[in-house]
């Protein structure tokens, strides 16, 4: 019996997780194309909003998902396995009723842990579209742009181990990222639940653990970026340079750190972070909000 209701609890963590990861992607692709389309034609659209409206009367919805430079299954992988440690590791820590500051720290805990494990799946997985960025931004036709392409081109220049490649950055970015996106939501949402007056909150029991959940979601990501971005910028350099010895940029973790600074001050790892902080404030409310609503229905 408890093999079962273990299985059937990581069954749960699964779905749901996949089923935020999925809905992360609905809410983010359109996001996504609106900024590249941005940065690729600066003189083409005069906002953001002009740019959204030109997608939409050329192309309508589809329009918004049909752009090859931005990943659609693996940030849905990541996002369940990192929901799915999330949730194992929380009974693996006795986490239960969150009621107290005591259970807050684990939750952040947890969210560490799941950060420090994820990052052997996040790797190879990361590695795989920085290389096929690289390919099409730089045009070196080492191989085509493609996935497959491209763990091929891995596989055969570094072996398996080469999809590793930047696994350190990857571990730094993502132990606070997680534990901040975890524990930030579990915080904001238990504050939420215990400050709320009757006067500010009038509606239903069912409207108030969805508000408070969408909340707690944009804080998570809020909390997320601010604690990691810095890192993921280091992280995406490693991984976007050359793979082959022989002509990478740079040697170490700490060298990429100290070329990036030469080439752009401090300000060269807060690059792009304003859009970001703006598209994760509705992707991660719609991803809790999605990850709550389908484990109470398994549930």
């Amino acid at each position: 019996m408890v093999i079962e209701c273990r299985y059937f609890s990581a069954t749960k963590d699964v779905l749901a997780g996949s089923g935020g990861g999925l809905v992360s992607i609905l809410v983010s692709h359109p996001l996504n194309t609106v900024i590249i389309q941005l940065r690729t034609n600066p003189d083409t659209y005069k906002s953001a909003l002009h740019c959204a409206r030109s997608i939409w009367n050329k192309q309508g919805i589809l329009g918004y998902y049909k752009n090859k430079d931005i990943p659609m299954v693996s940030p849905a992988i990541i996002m369940s396995e990192q929901f799915f440690f999330y949730g194992q590791l929380k009974r693996w820590l006795g986490i239960k009723e969150i009621d107290d500051n005591y259970e807050i720290s684990r939750c952040f805990l947890a969210g560490a842990l799941t950060g420090c494990i994820s990052s052997f799946i996040e790797t190879p997985l990361e590695l795989i579209h920085c290389q096929i960025q690289r390919q099409i931004k730089q045009h070196t036709h080492v191989f085509d742009p493609n996935v497959l392409d491209g763990m091929k081109y891995i596989l055969n220049t570094n072996g398996l181990f080469g999809f590793y490649r930047g696994f350190t950055a990857t571990i730094i970015r993502s132990v606070p990222a997680c534990m901040f996106f975890f524990g930030g939501y579990e915080w904001t949402k238990r504050k939420l639940y215990t400050n709320t007056s009757s006067d500010w909150y009038s509606g239903t029991k069912e409207y108030h653990f969805r508000l408070t959940t969408l909340l707690g979601g944009a804080c998570g990501g809020l909390a997320c970026w601010f604690s990691c971005y810095p890192f993921d910028v280091i992280k995406s350099a490693i991984q976007t340079d050359d793979i082959r010895r022989e002509h990478r940029k740079y040697t170490s973790y700490m060298d990429c750190v100290k070329q990036l600074y030469q080439d752009g001050g401090i300000k060269i790892f807060f690059r792009g972070f304003v859009p970001i902080v703006l598209r994760t404030i509705p992707v991660s409310a719609a991803c809790f909000l999605a990850y709550e609503e389908i484990y109470r229905v398994l549930e």
